[in-house]
């Protein structure tokens, strides 16, 4: 080959080197970041509540108790039965209440024939002694016996009133409307006046009594907001606030009951369990971030904040905690991004790839 022909060749050789140079270059792909979700703080009101489990309490436990002897005959109610005010709750054997009744009747009879008696007397003996067919003293006697006769009338309606209220009582009615606690007696059973019954409790005003360990102490006070909730109806809930602290009493022991009194908003029962939460402090105006954004590292809590393609990552100090954010106190502004998907797996100065949700 001539010496012209063999510097073609390596002209073009030289061509191609370049040609195929570039082309690895346009082909090279570009470094591609770890992808994430990211958003700035959200403003909201959090509050900073503790949770107790504690139970409902009725103010009023009245203890219904027997006003007649006699035997158990009936029980009307159940232990968790709802009642009125005056609904019948148990019946005695009435039978000497009713001959007890009976009899007054009887004796209220046969006064008032004696007085009638007594009267037409002392009007008899009136007209004779305006004729002075007899003595004032005849008289004087005529009209102490009807005025005695007249007593004895009052006496025996007294008697019926009493052999009445005794029969009436071998009906124990509800004092108040409330639900039955418990049935202290069965049928069959002699109760004597005095004996328990039944227990009820009130059913229109309830209090939960919540305990505290002794660590709260000047955290819990009186008029805190406290939201209850029946664990087994977690959509129902009831506000109320403490009305009352209580030490608990106990060896070595400074617990603390808080007493919240509320309306019984339907179905609530006295001695159920109910969870409170007690607002101790309320933030209308709070910085907060999802709970995905945050992240555990040896030196701390800490968020990646989004910086162009990269994130920093920014120790934060963090507030209350929910199961979906956090409160930030301090470290991030308000207009600052943060990652929230996909955090877990950056580091500061991670290459990043924002996607939108």
């Amino acid at each position: 080959m001539s010496a012209r022909g063999t510097k073609h060749l390596l002209i073009l050789a030289g061509a191609l080197l370049t040609l195929a140079g570039c082309h690895s270059e346009e082909t090279k792909p570009a470094p591609r970041g770890t992808p994430i979700t990211a958003q700035a703080p959200t403003v909201r009101e959090v509050a900073n509540v503790e949770r107790s489990v504690g139970v409902i309490t009725s103010p009023e436990l009245p203890l219904v108790k027997a006003e007649a002897t006699g035997r158990v005959i009936e029980l009307l109610v159940d232990a968790g039965s709802k009642v009125t005010v005056d609904q019948p709750l148990a019946r005695l054997d009435d039978e000497v209440q009713q001959l007890a009744l009976k009899s007054a009747r009887a004796s209220l009879r046969r006064a008032e024939v004696q007085r009638d008696n007594t009267q037409t007397s002392l009007t008899r003996l009136v007209d004779l002694r305006s004729s002075g067919a007899v003595s004032q003293g005849a008289l004087d006697d005529a009209r102490a016996a009807a005025d005695a006769a007249v007593a004895q009338v009052n006496e025996a309606r007294a008697a019926v009133e009493q052999a009445q209220w005794a029969l009436r009582m071998t009906t124990i009615n509800a004092p108040i409307a409330g639900i039955v606690q418990q049935r202290r007696v069965a049928v069959g059973d002699l109760v004597r006046s005095g004996d328990p019954v039944i227990e009820l409790a009130a059913a229109s005003a309830l209090r939960a009594v919540l305990p505290f360990p002794e660590t709260f102490l000047g955290r819990i006070q009186v008029g805190q907001q406290v939201r209850l909730v029946l664990p087994d109806q977690p959509d129902t809930t009831v506000d109320g606030q403490i009305n009352e602290l209580r030490p608990i009493v106990g060896r070595d022991n400074r617990a603390i009951e808080a007493i919240v009194a509320f309306p019984n908003p339907g179905n609530w029962k006295p001695g159920g369990s109910v969870v409170g939460e007690v607002i101790l402090e309320a933030r209308p105006d709070a910085l907060t971030i999802p709970i995905e954004a945050l992240v555990l590292r040896p030196a701390g809590e800490l968020v990646y904040v989004l910086e162009d393609d990269k994130v920093k990552a920014t120790p934060i100090a963090v507030g209350v905690r929910t199961g979906s954010y956090v409160e930030v106190l301090s470290g991030l502004d308000a207009g600052q991004r943060v990652a929230v998907k996909g955090a877990g797996f950056l580091t500061d100065g991670a290459l990043v790839q924002v996607r939108e949700e």
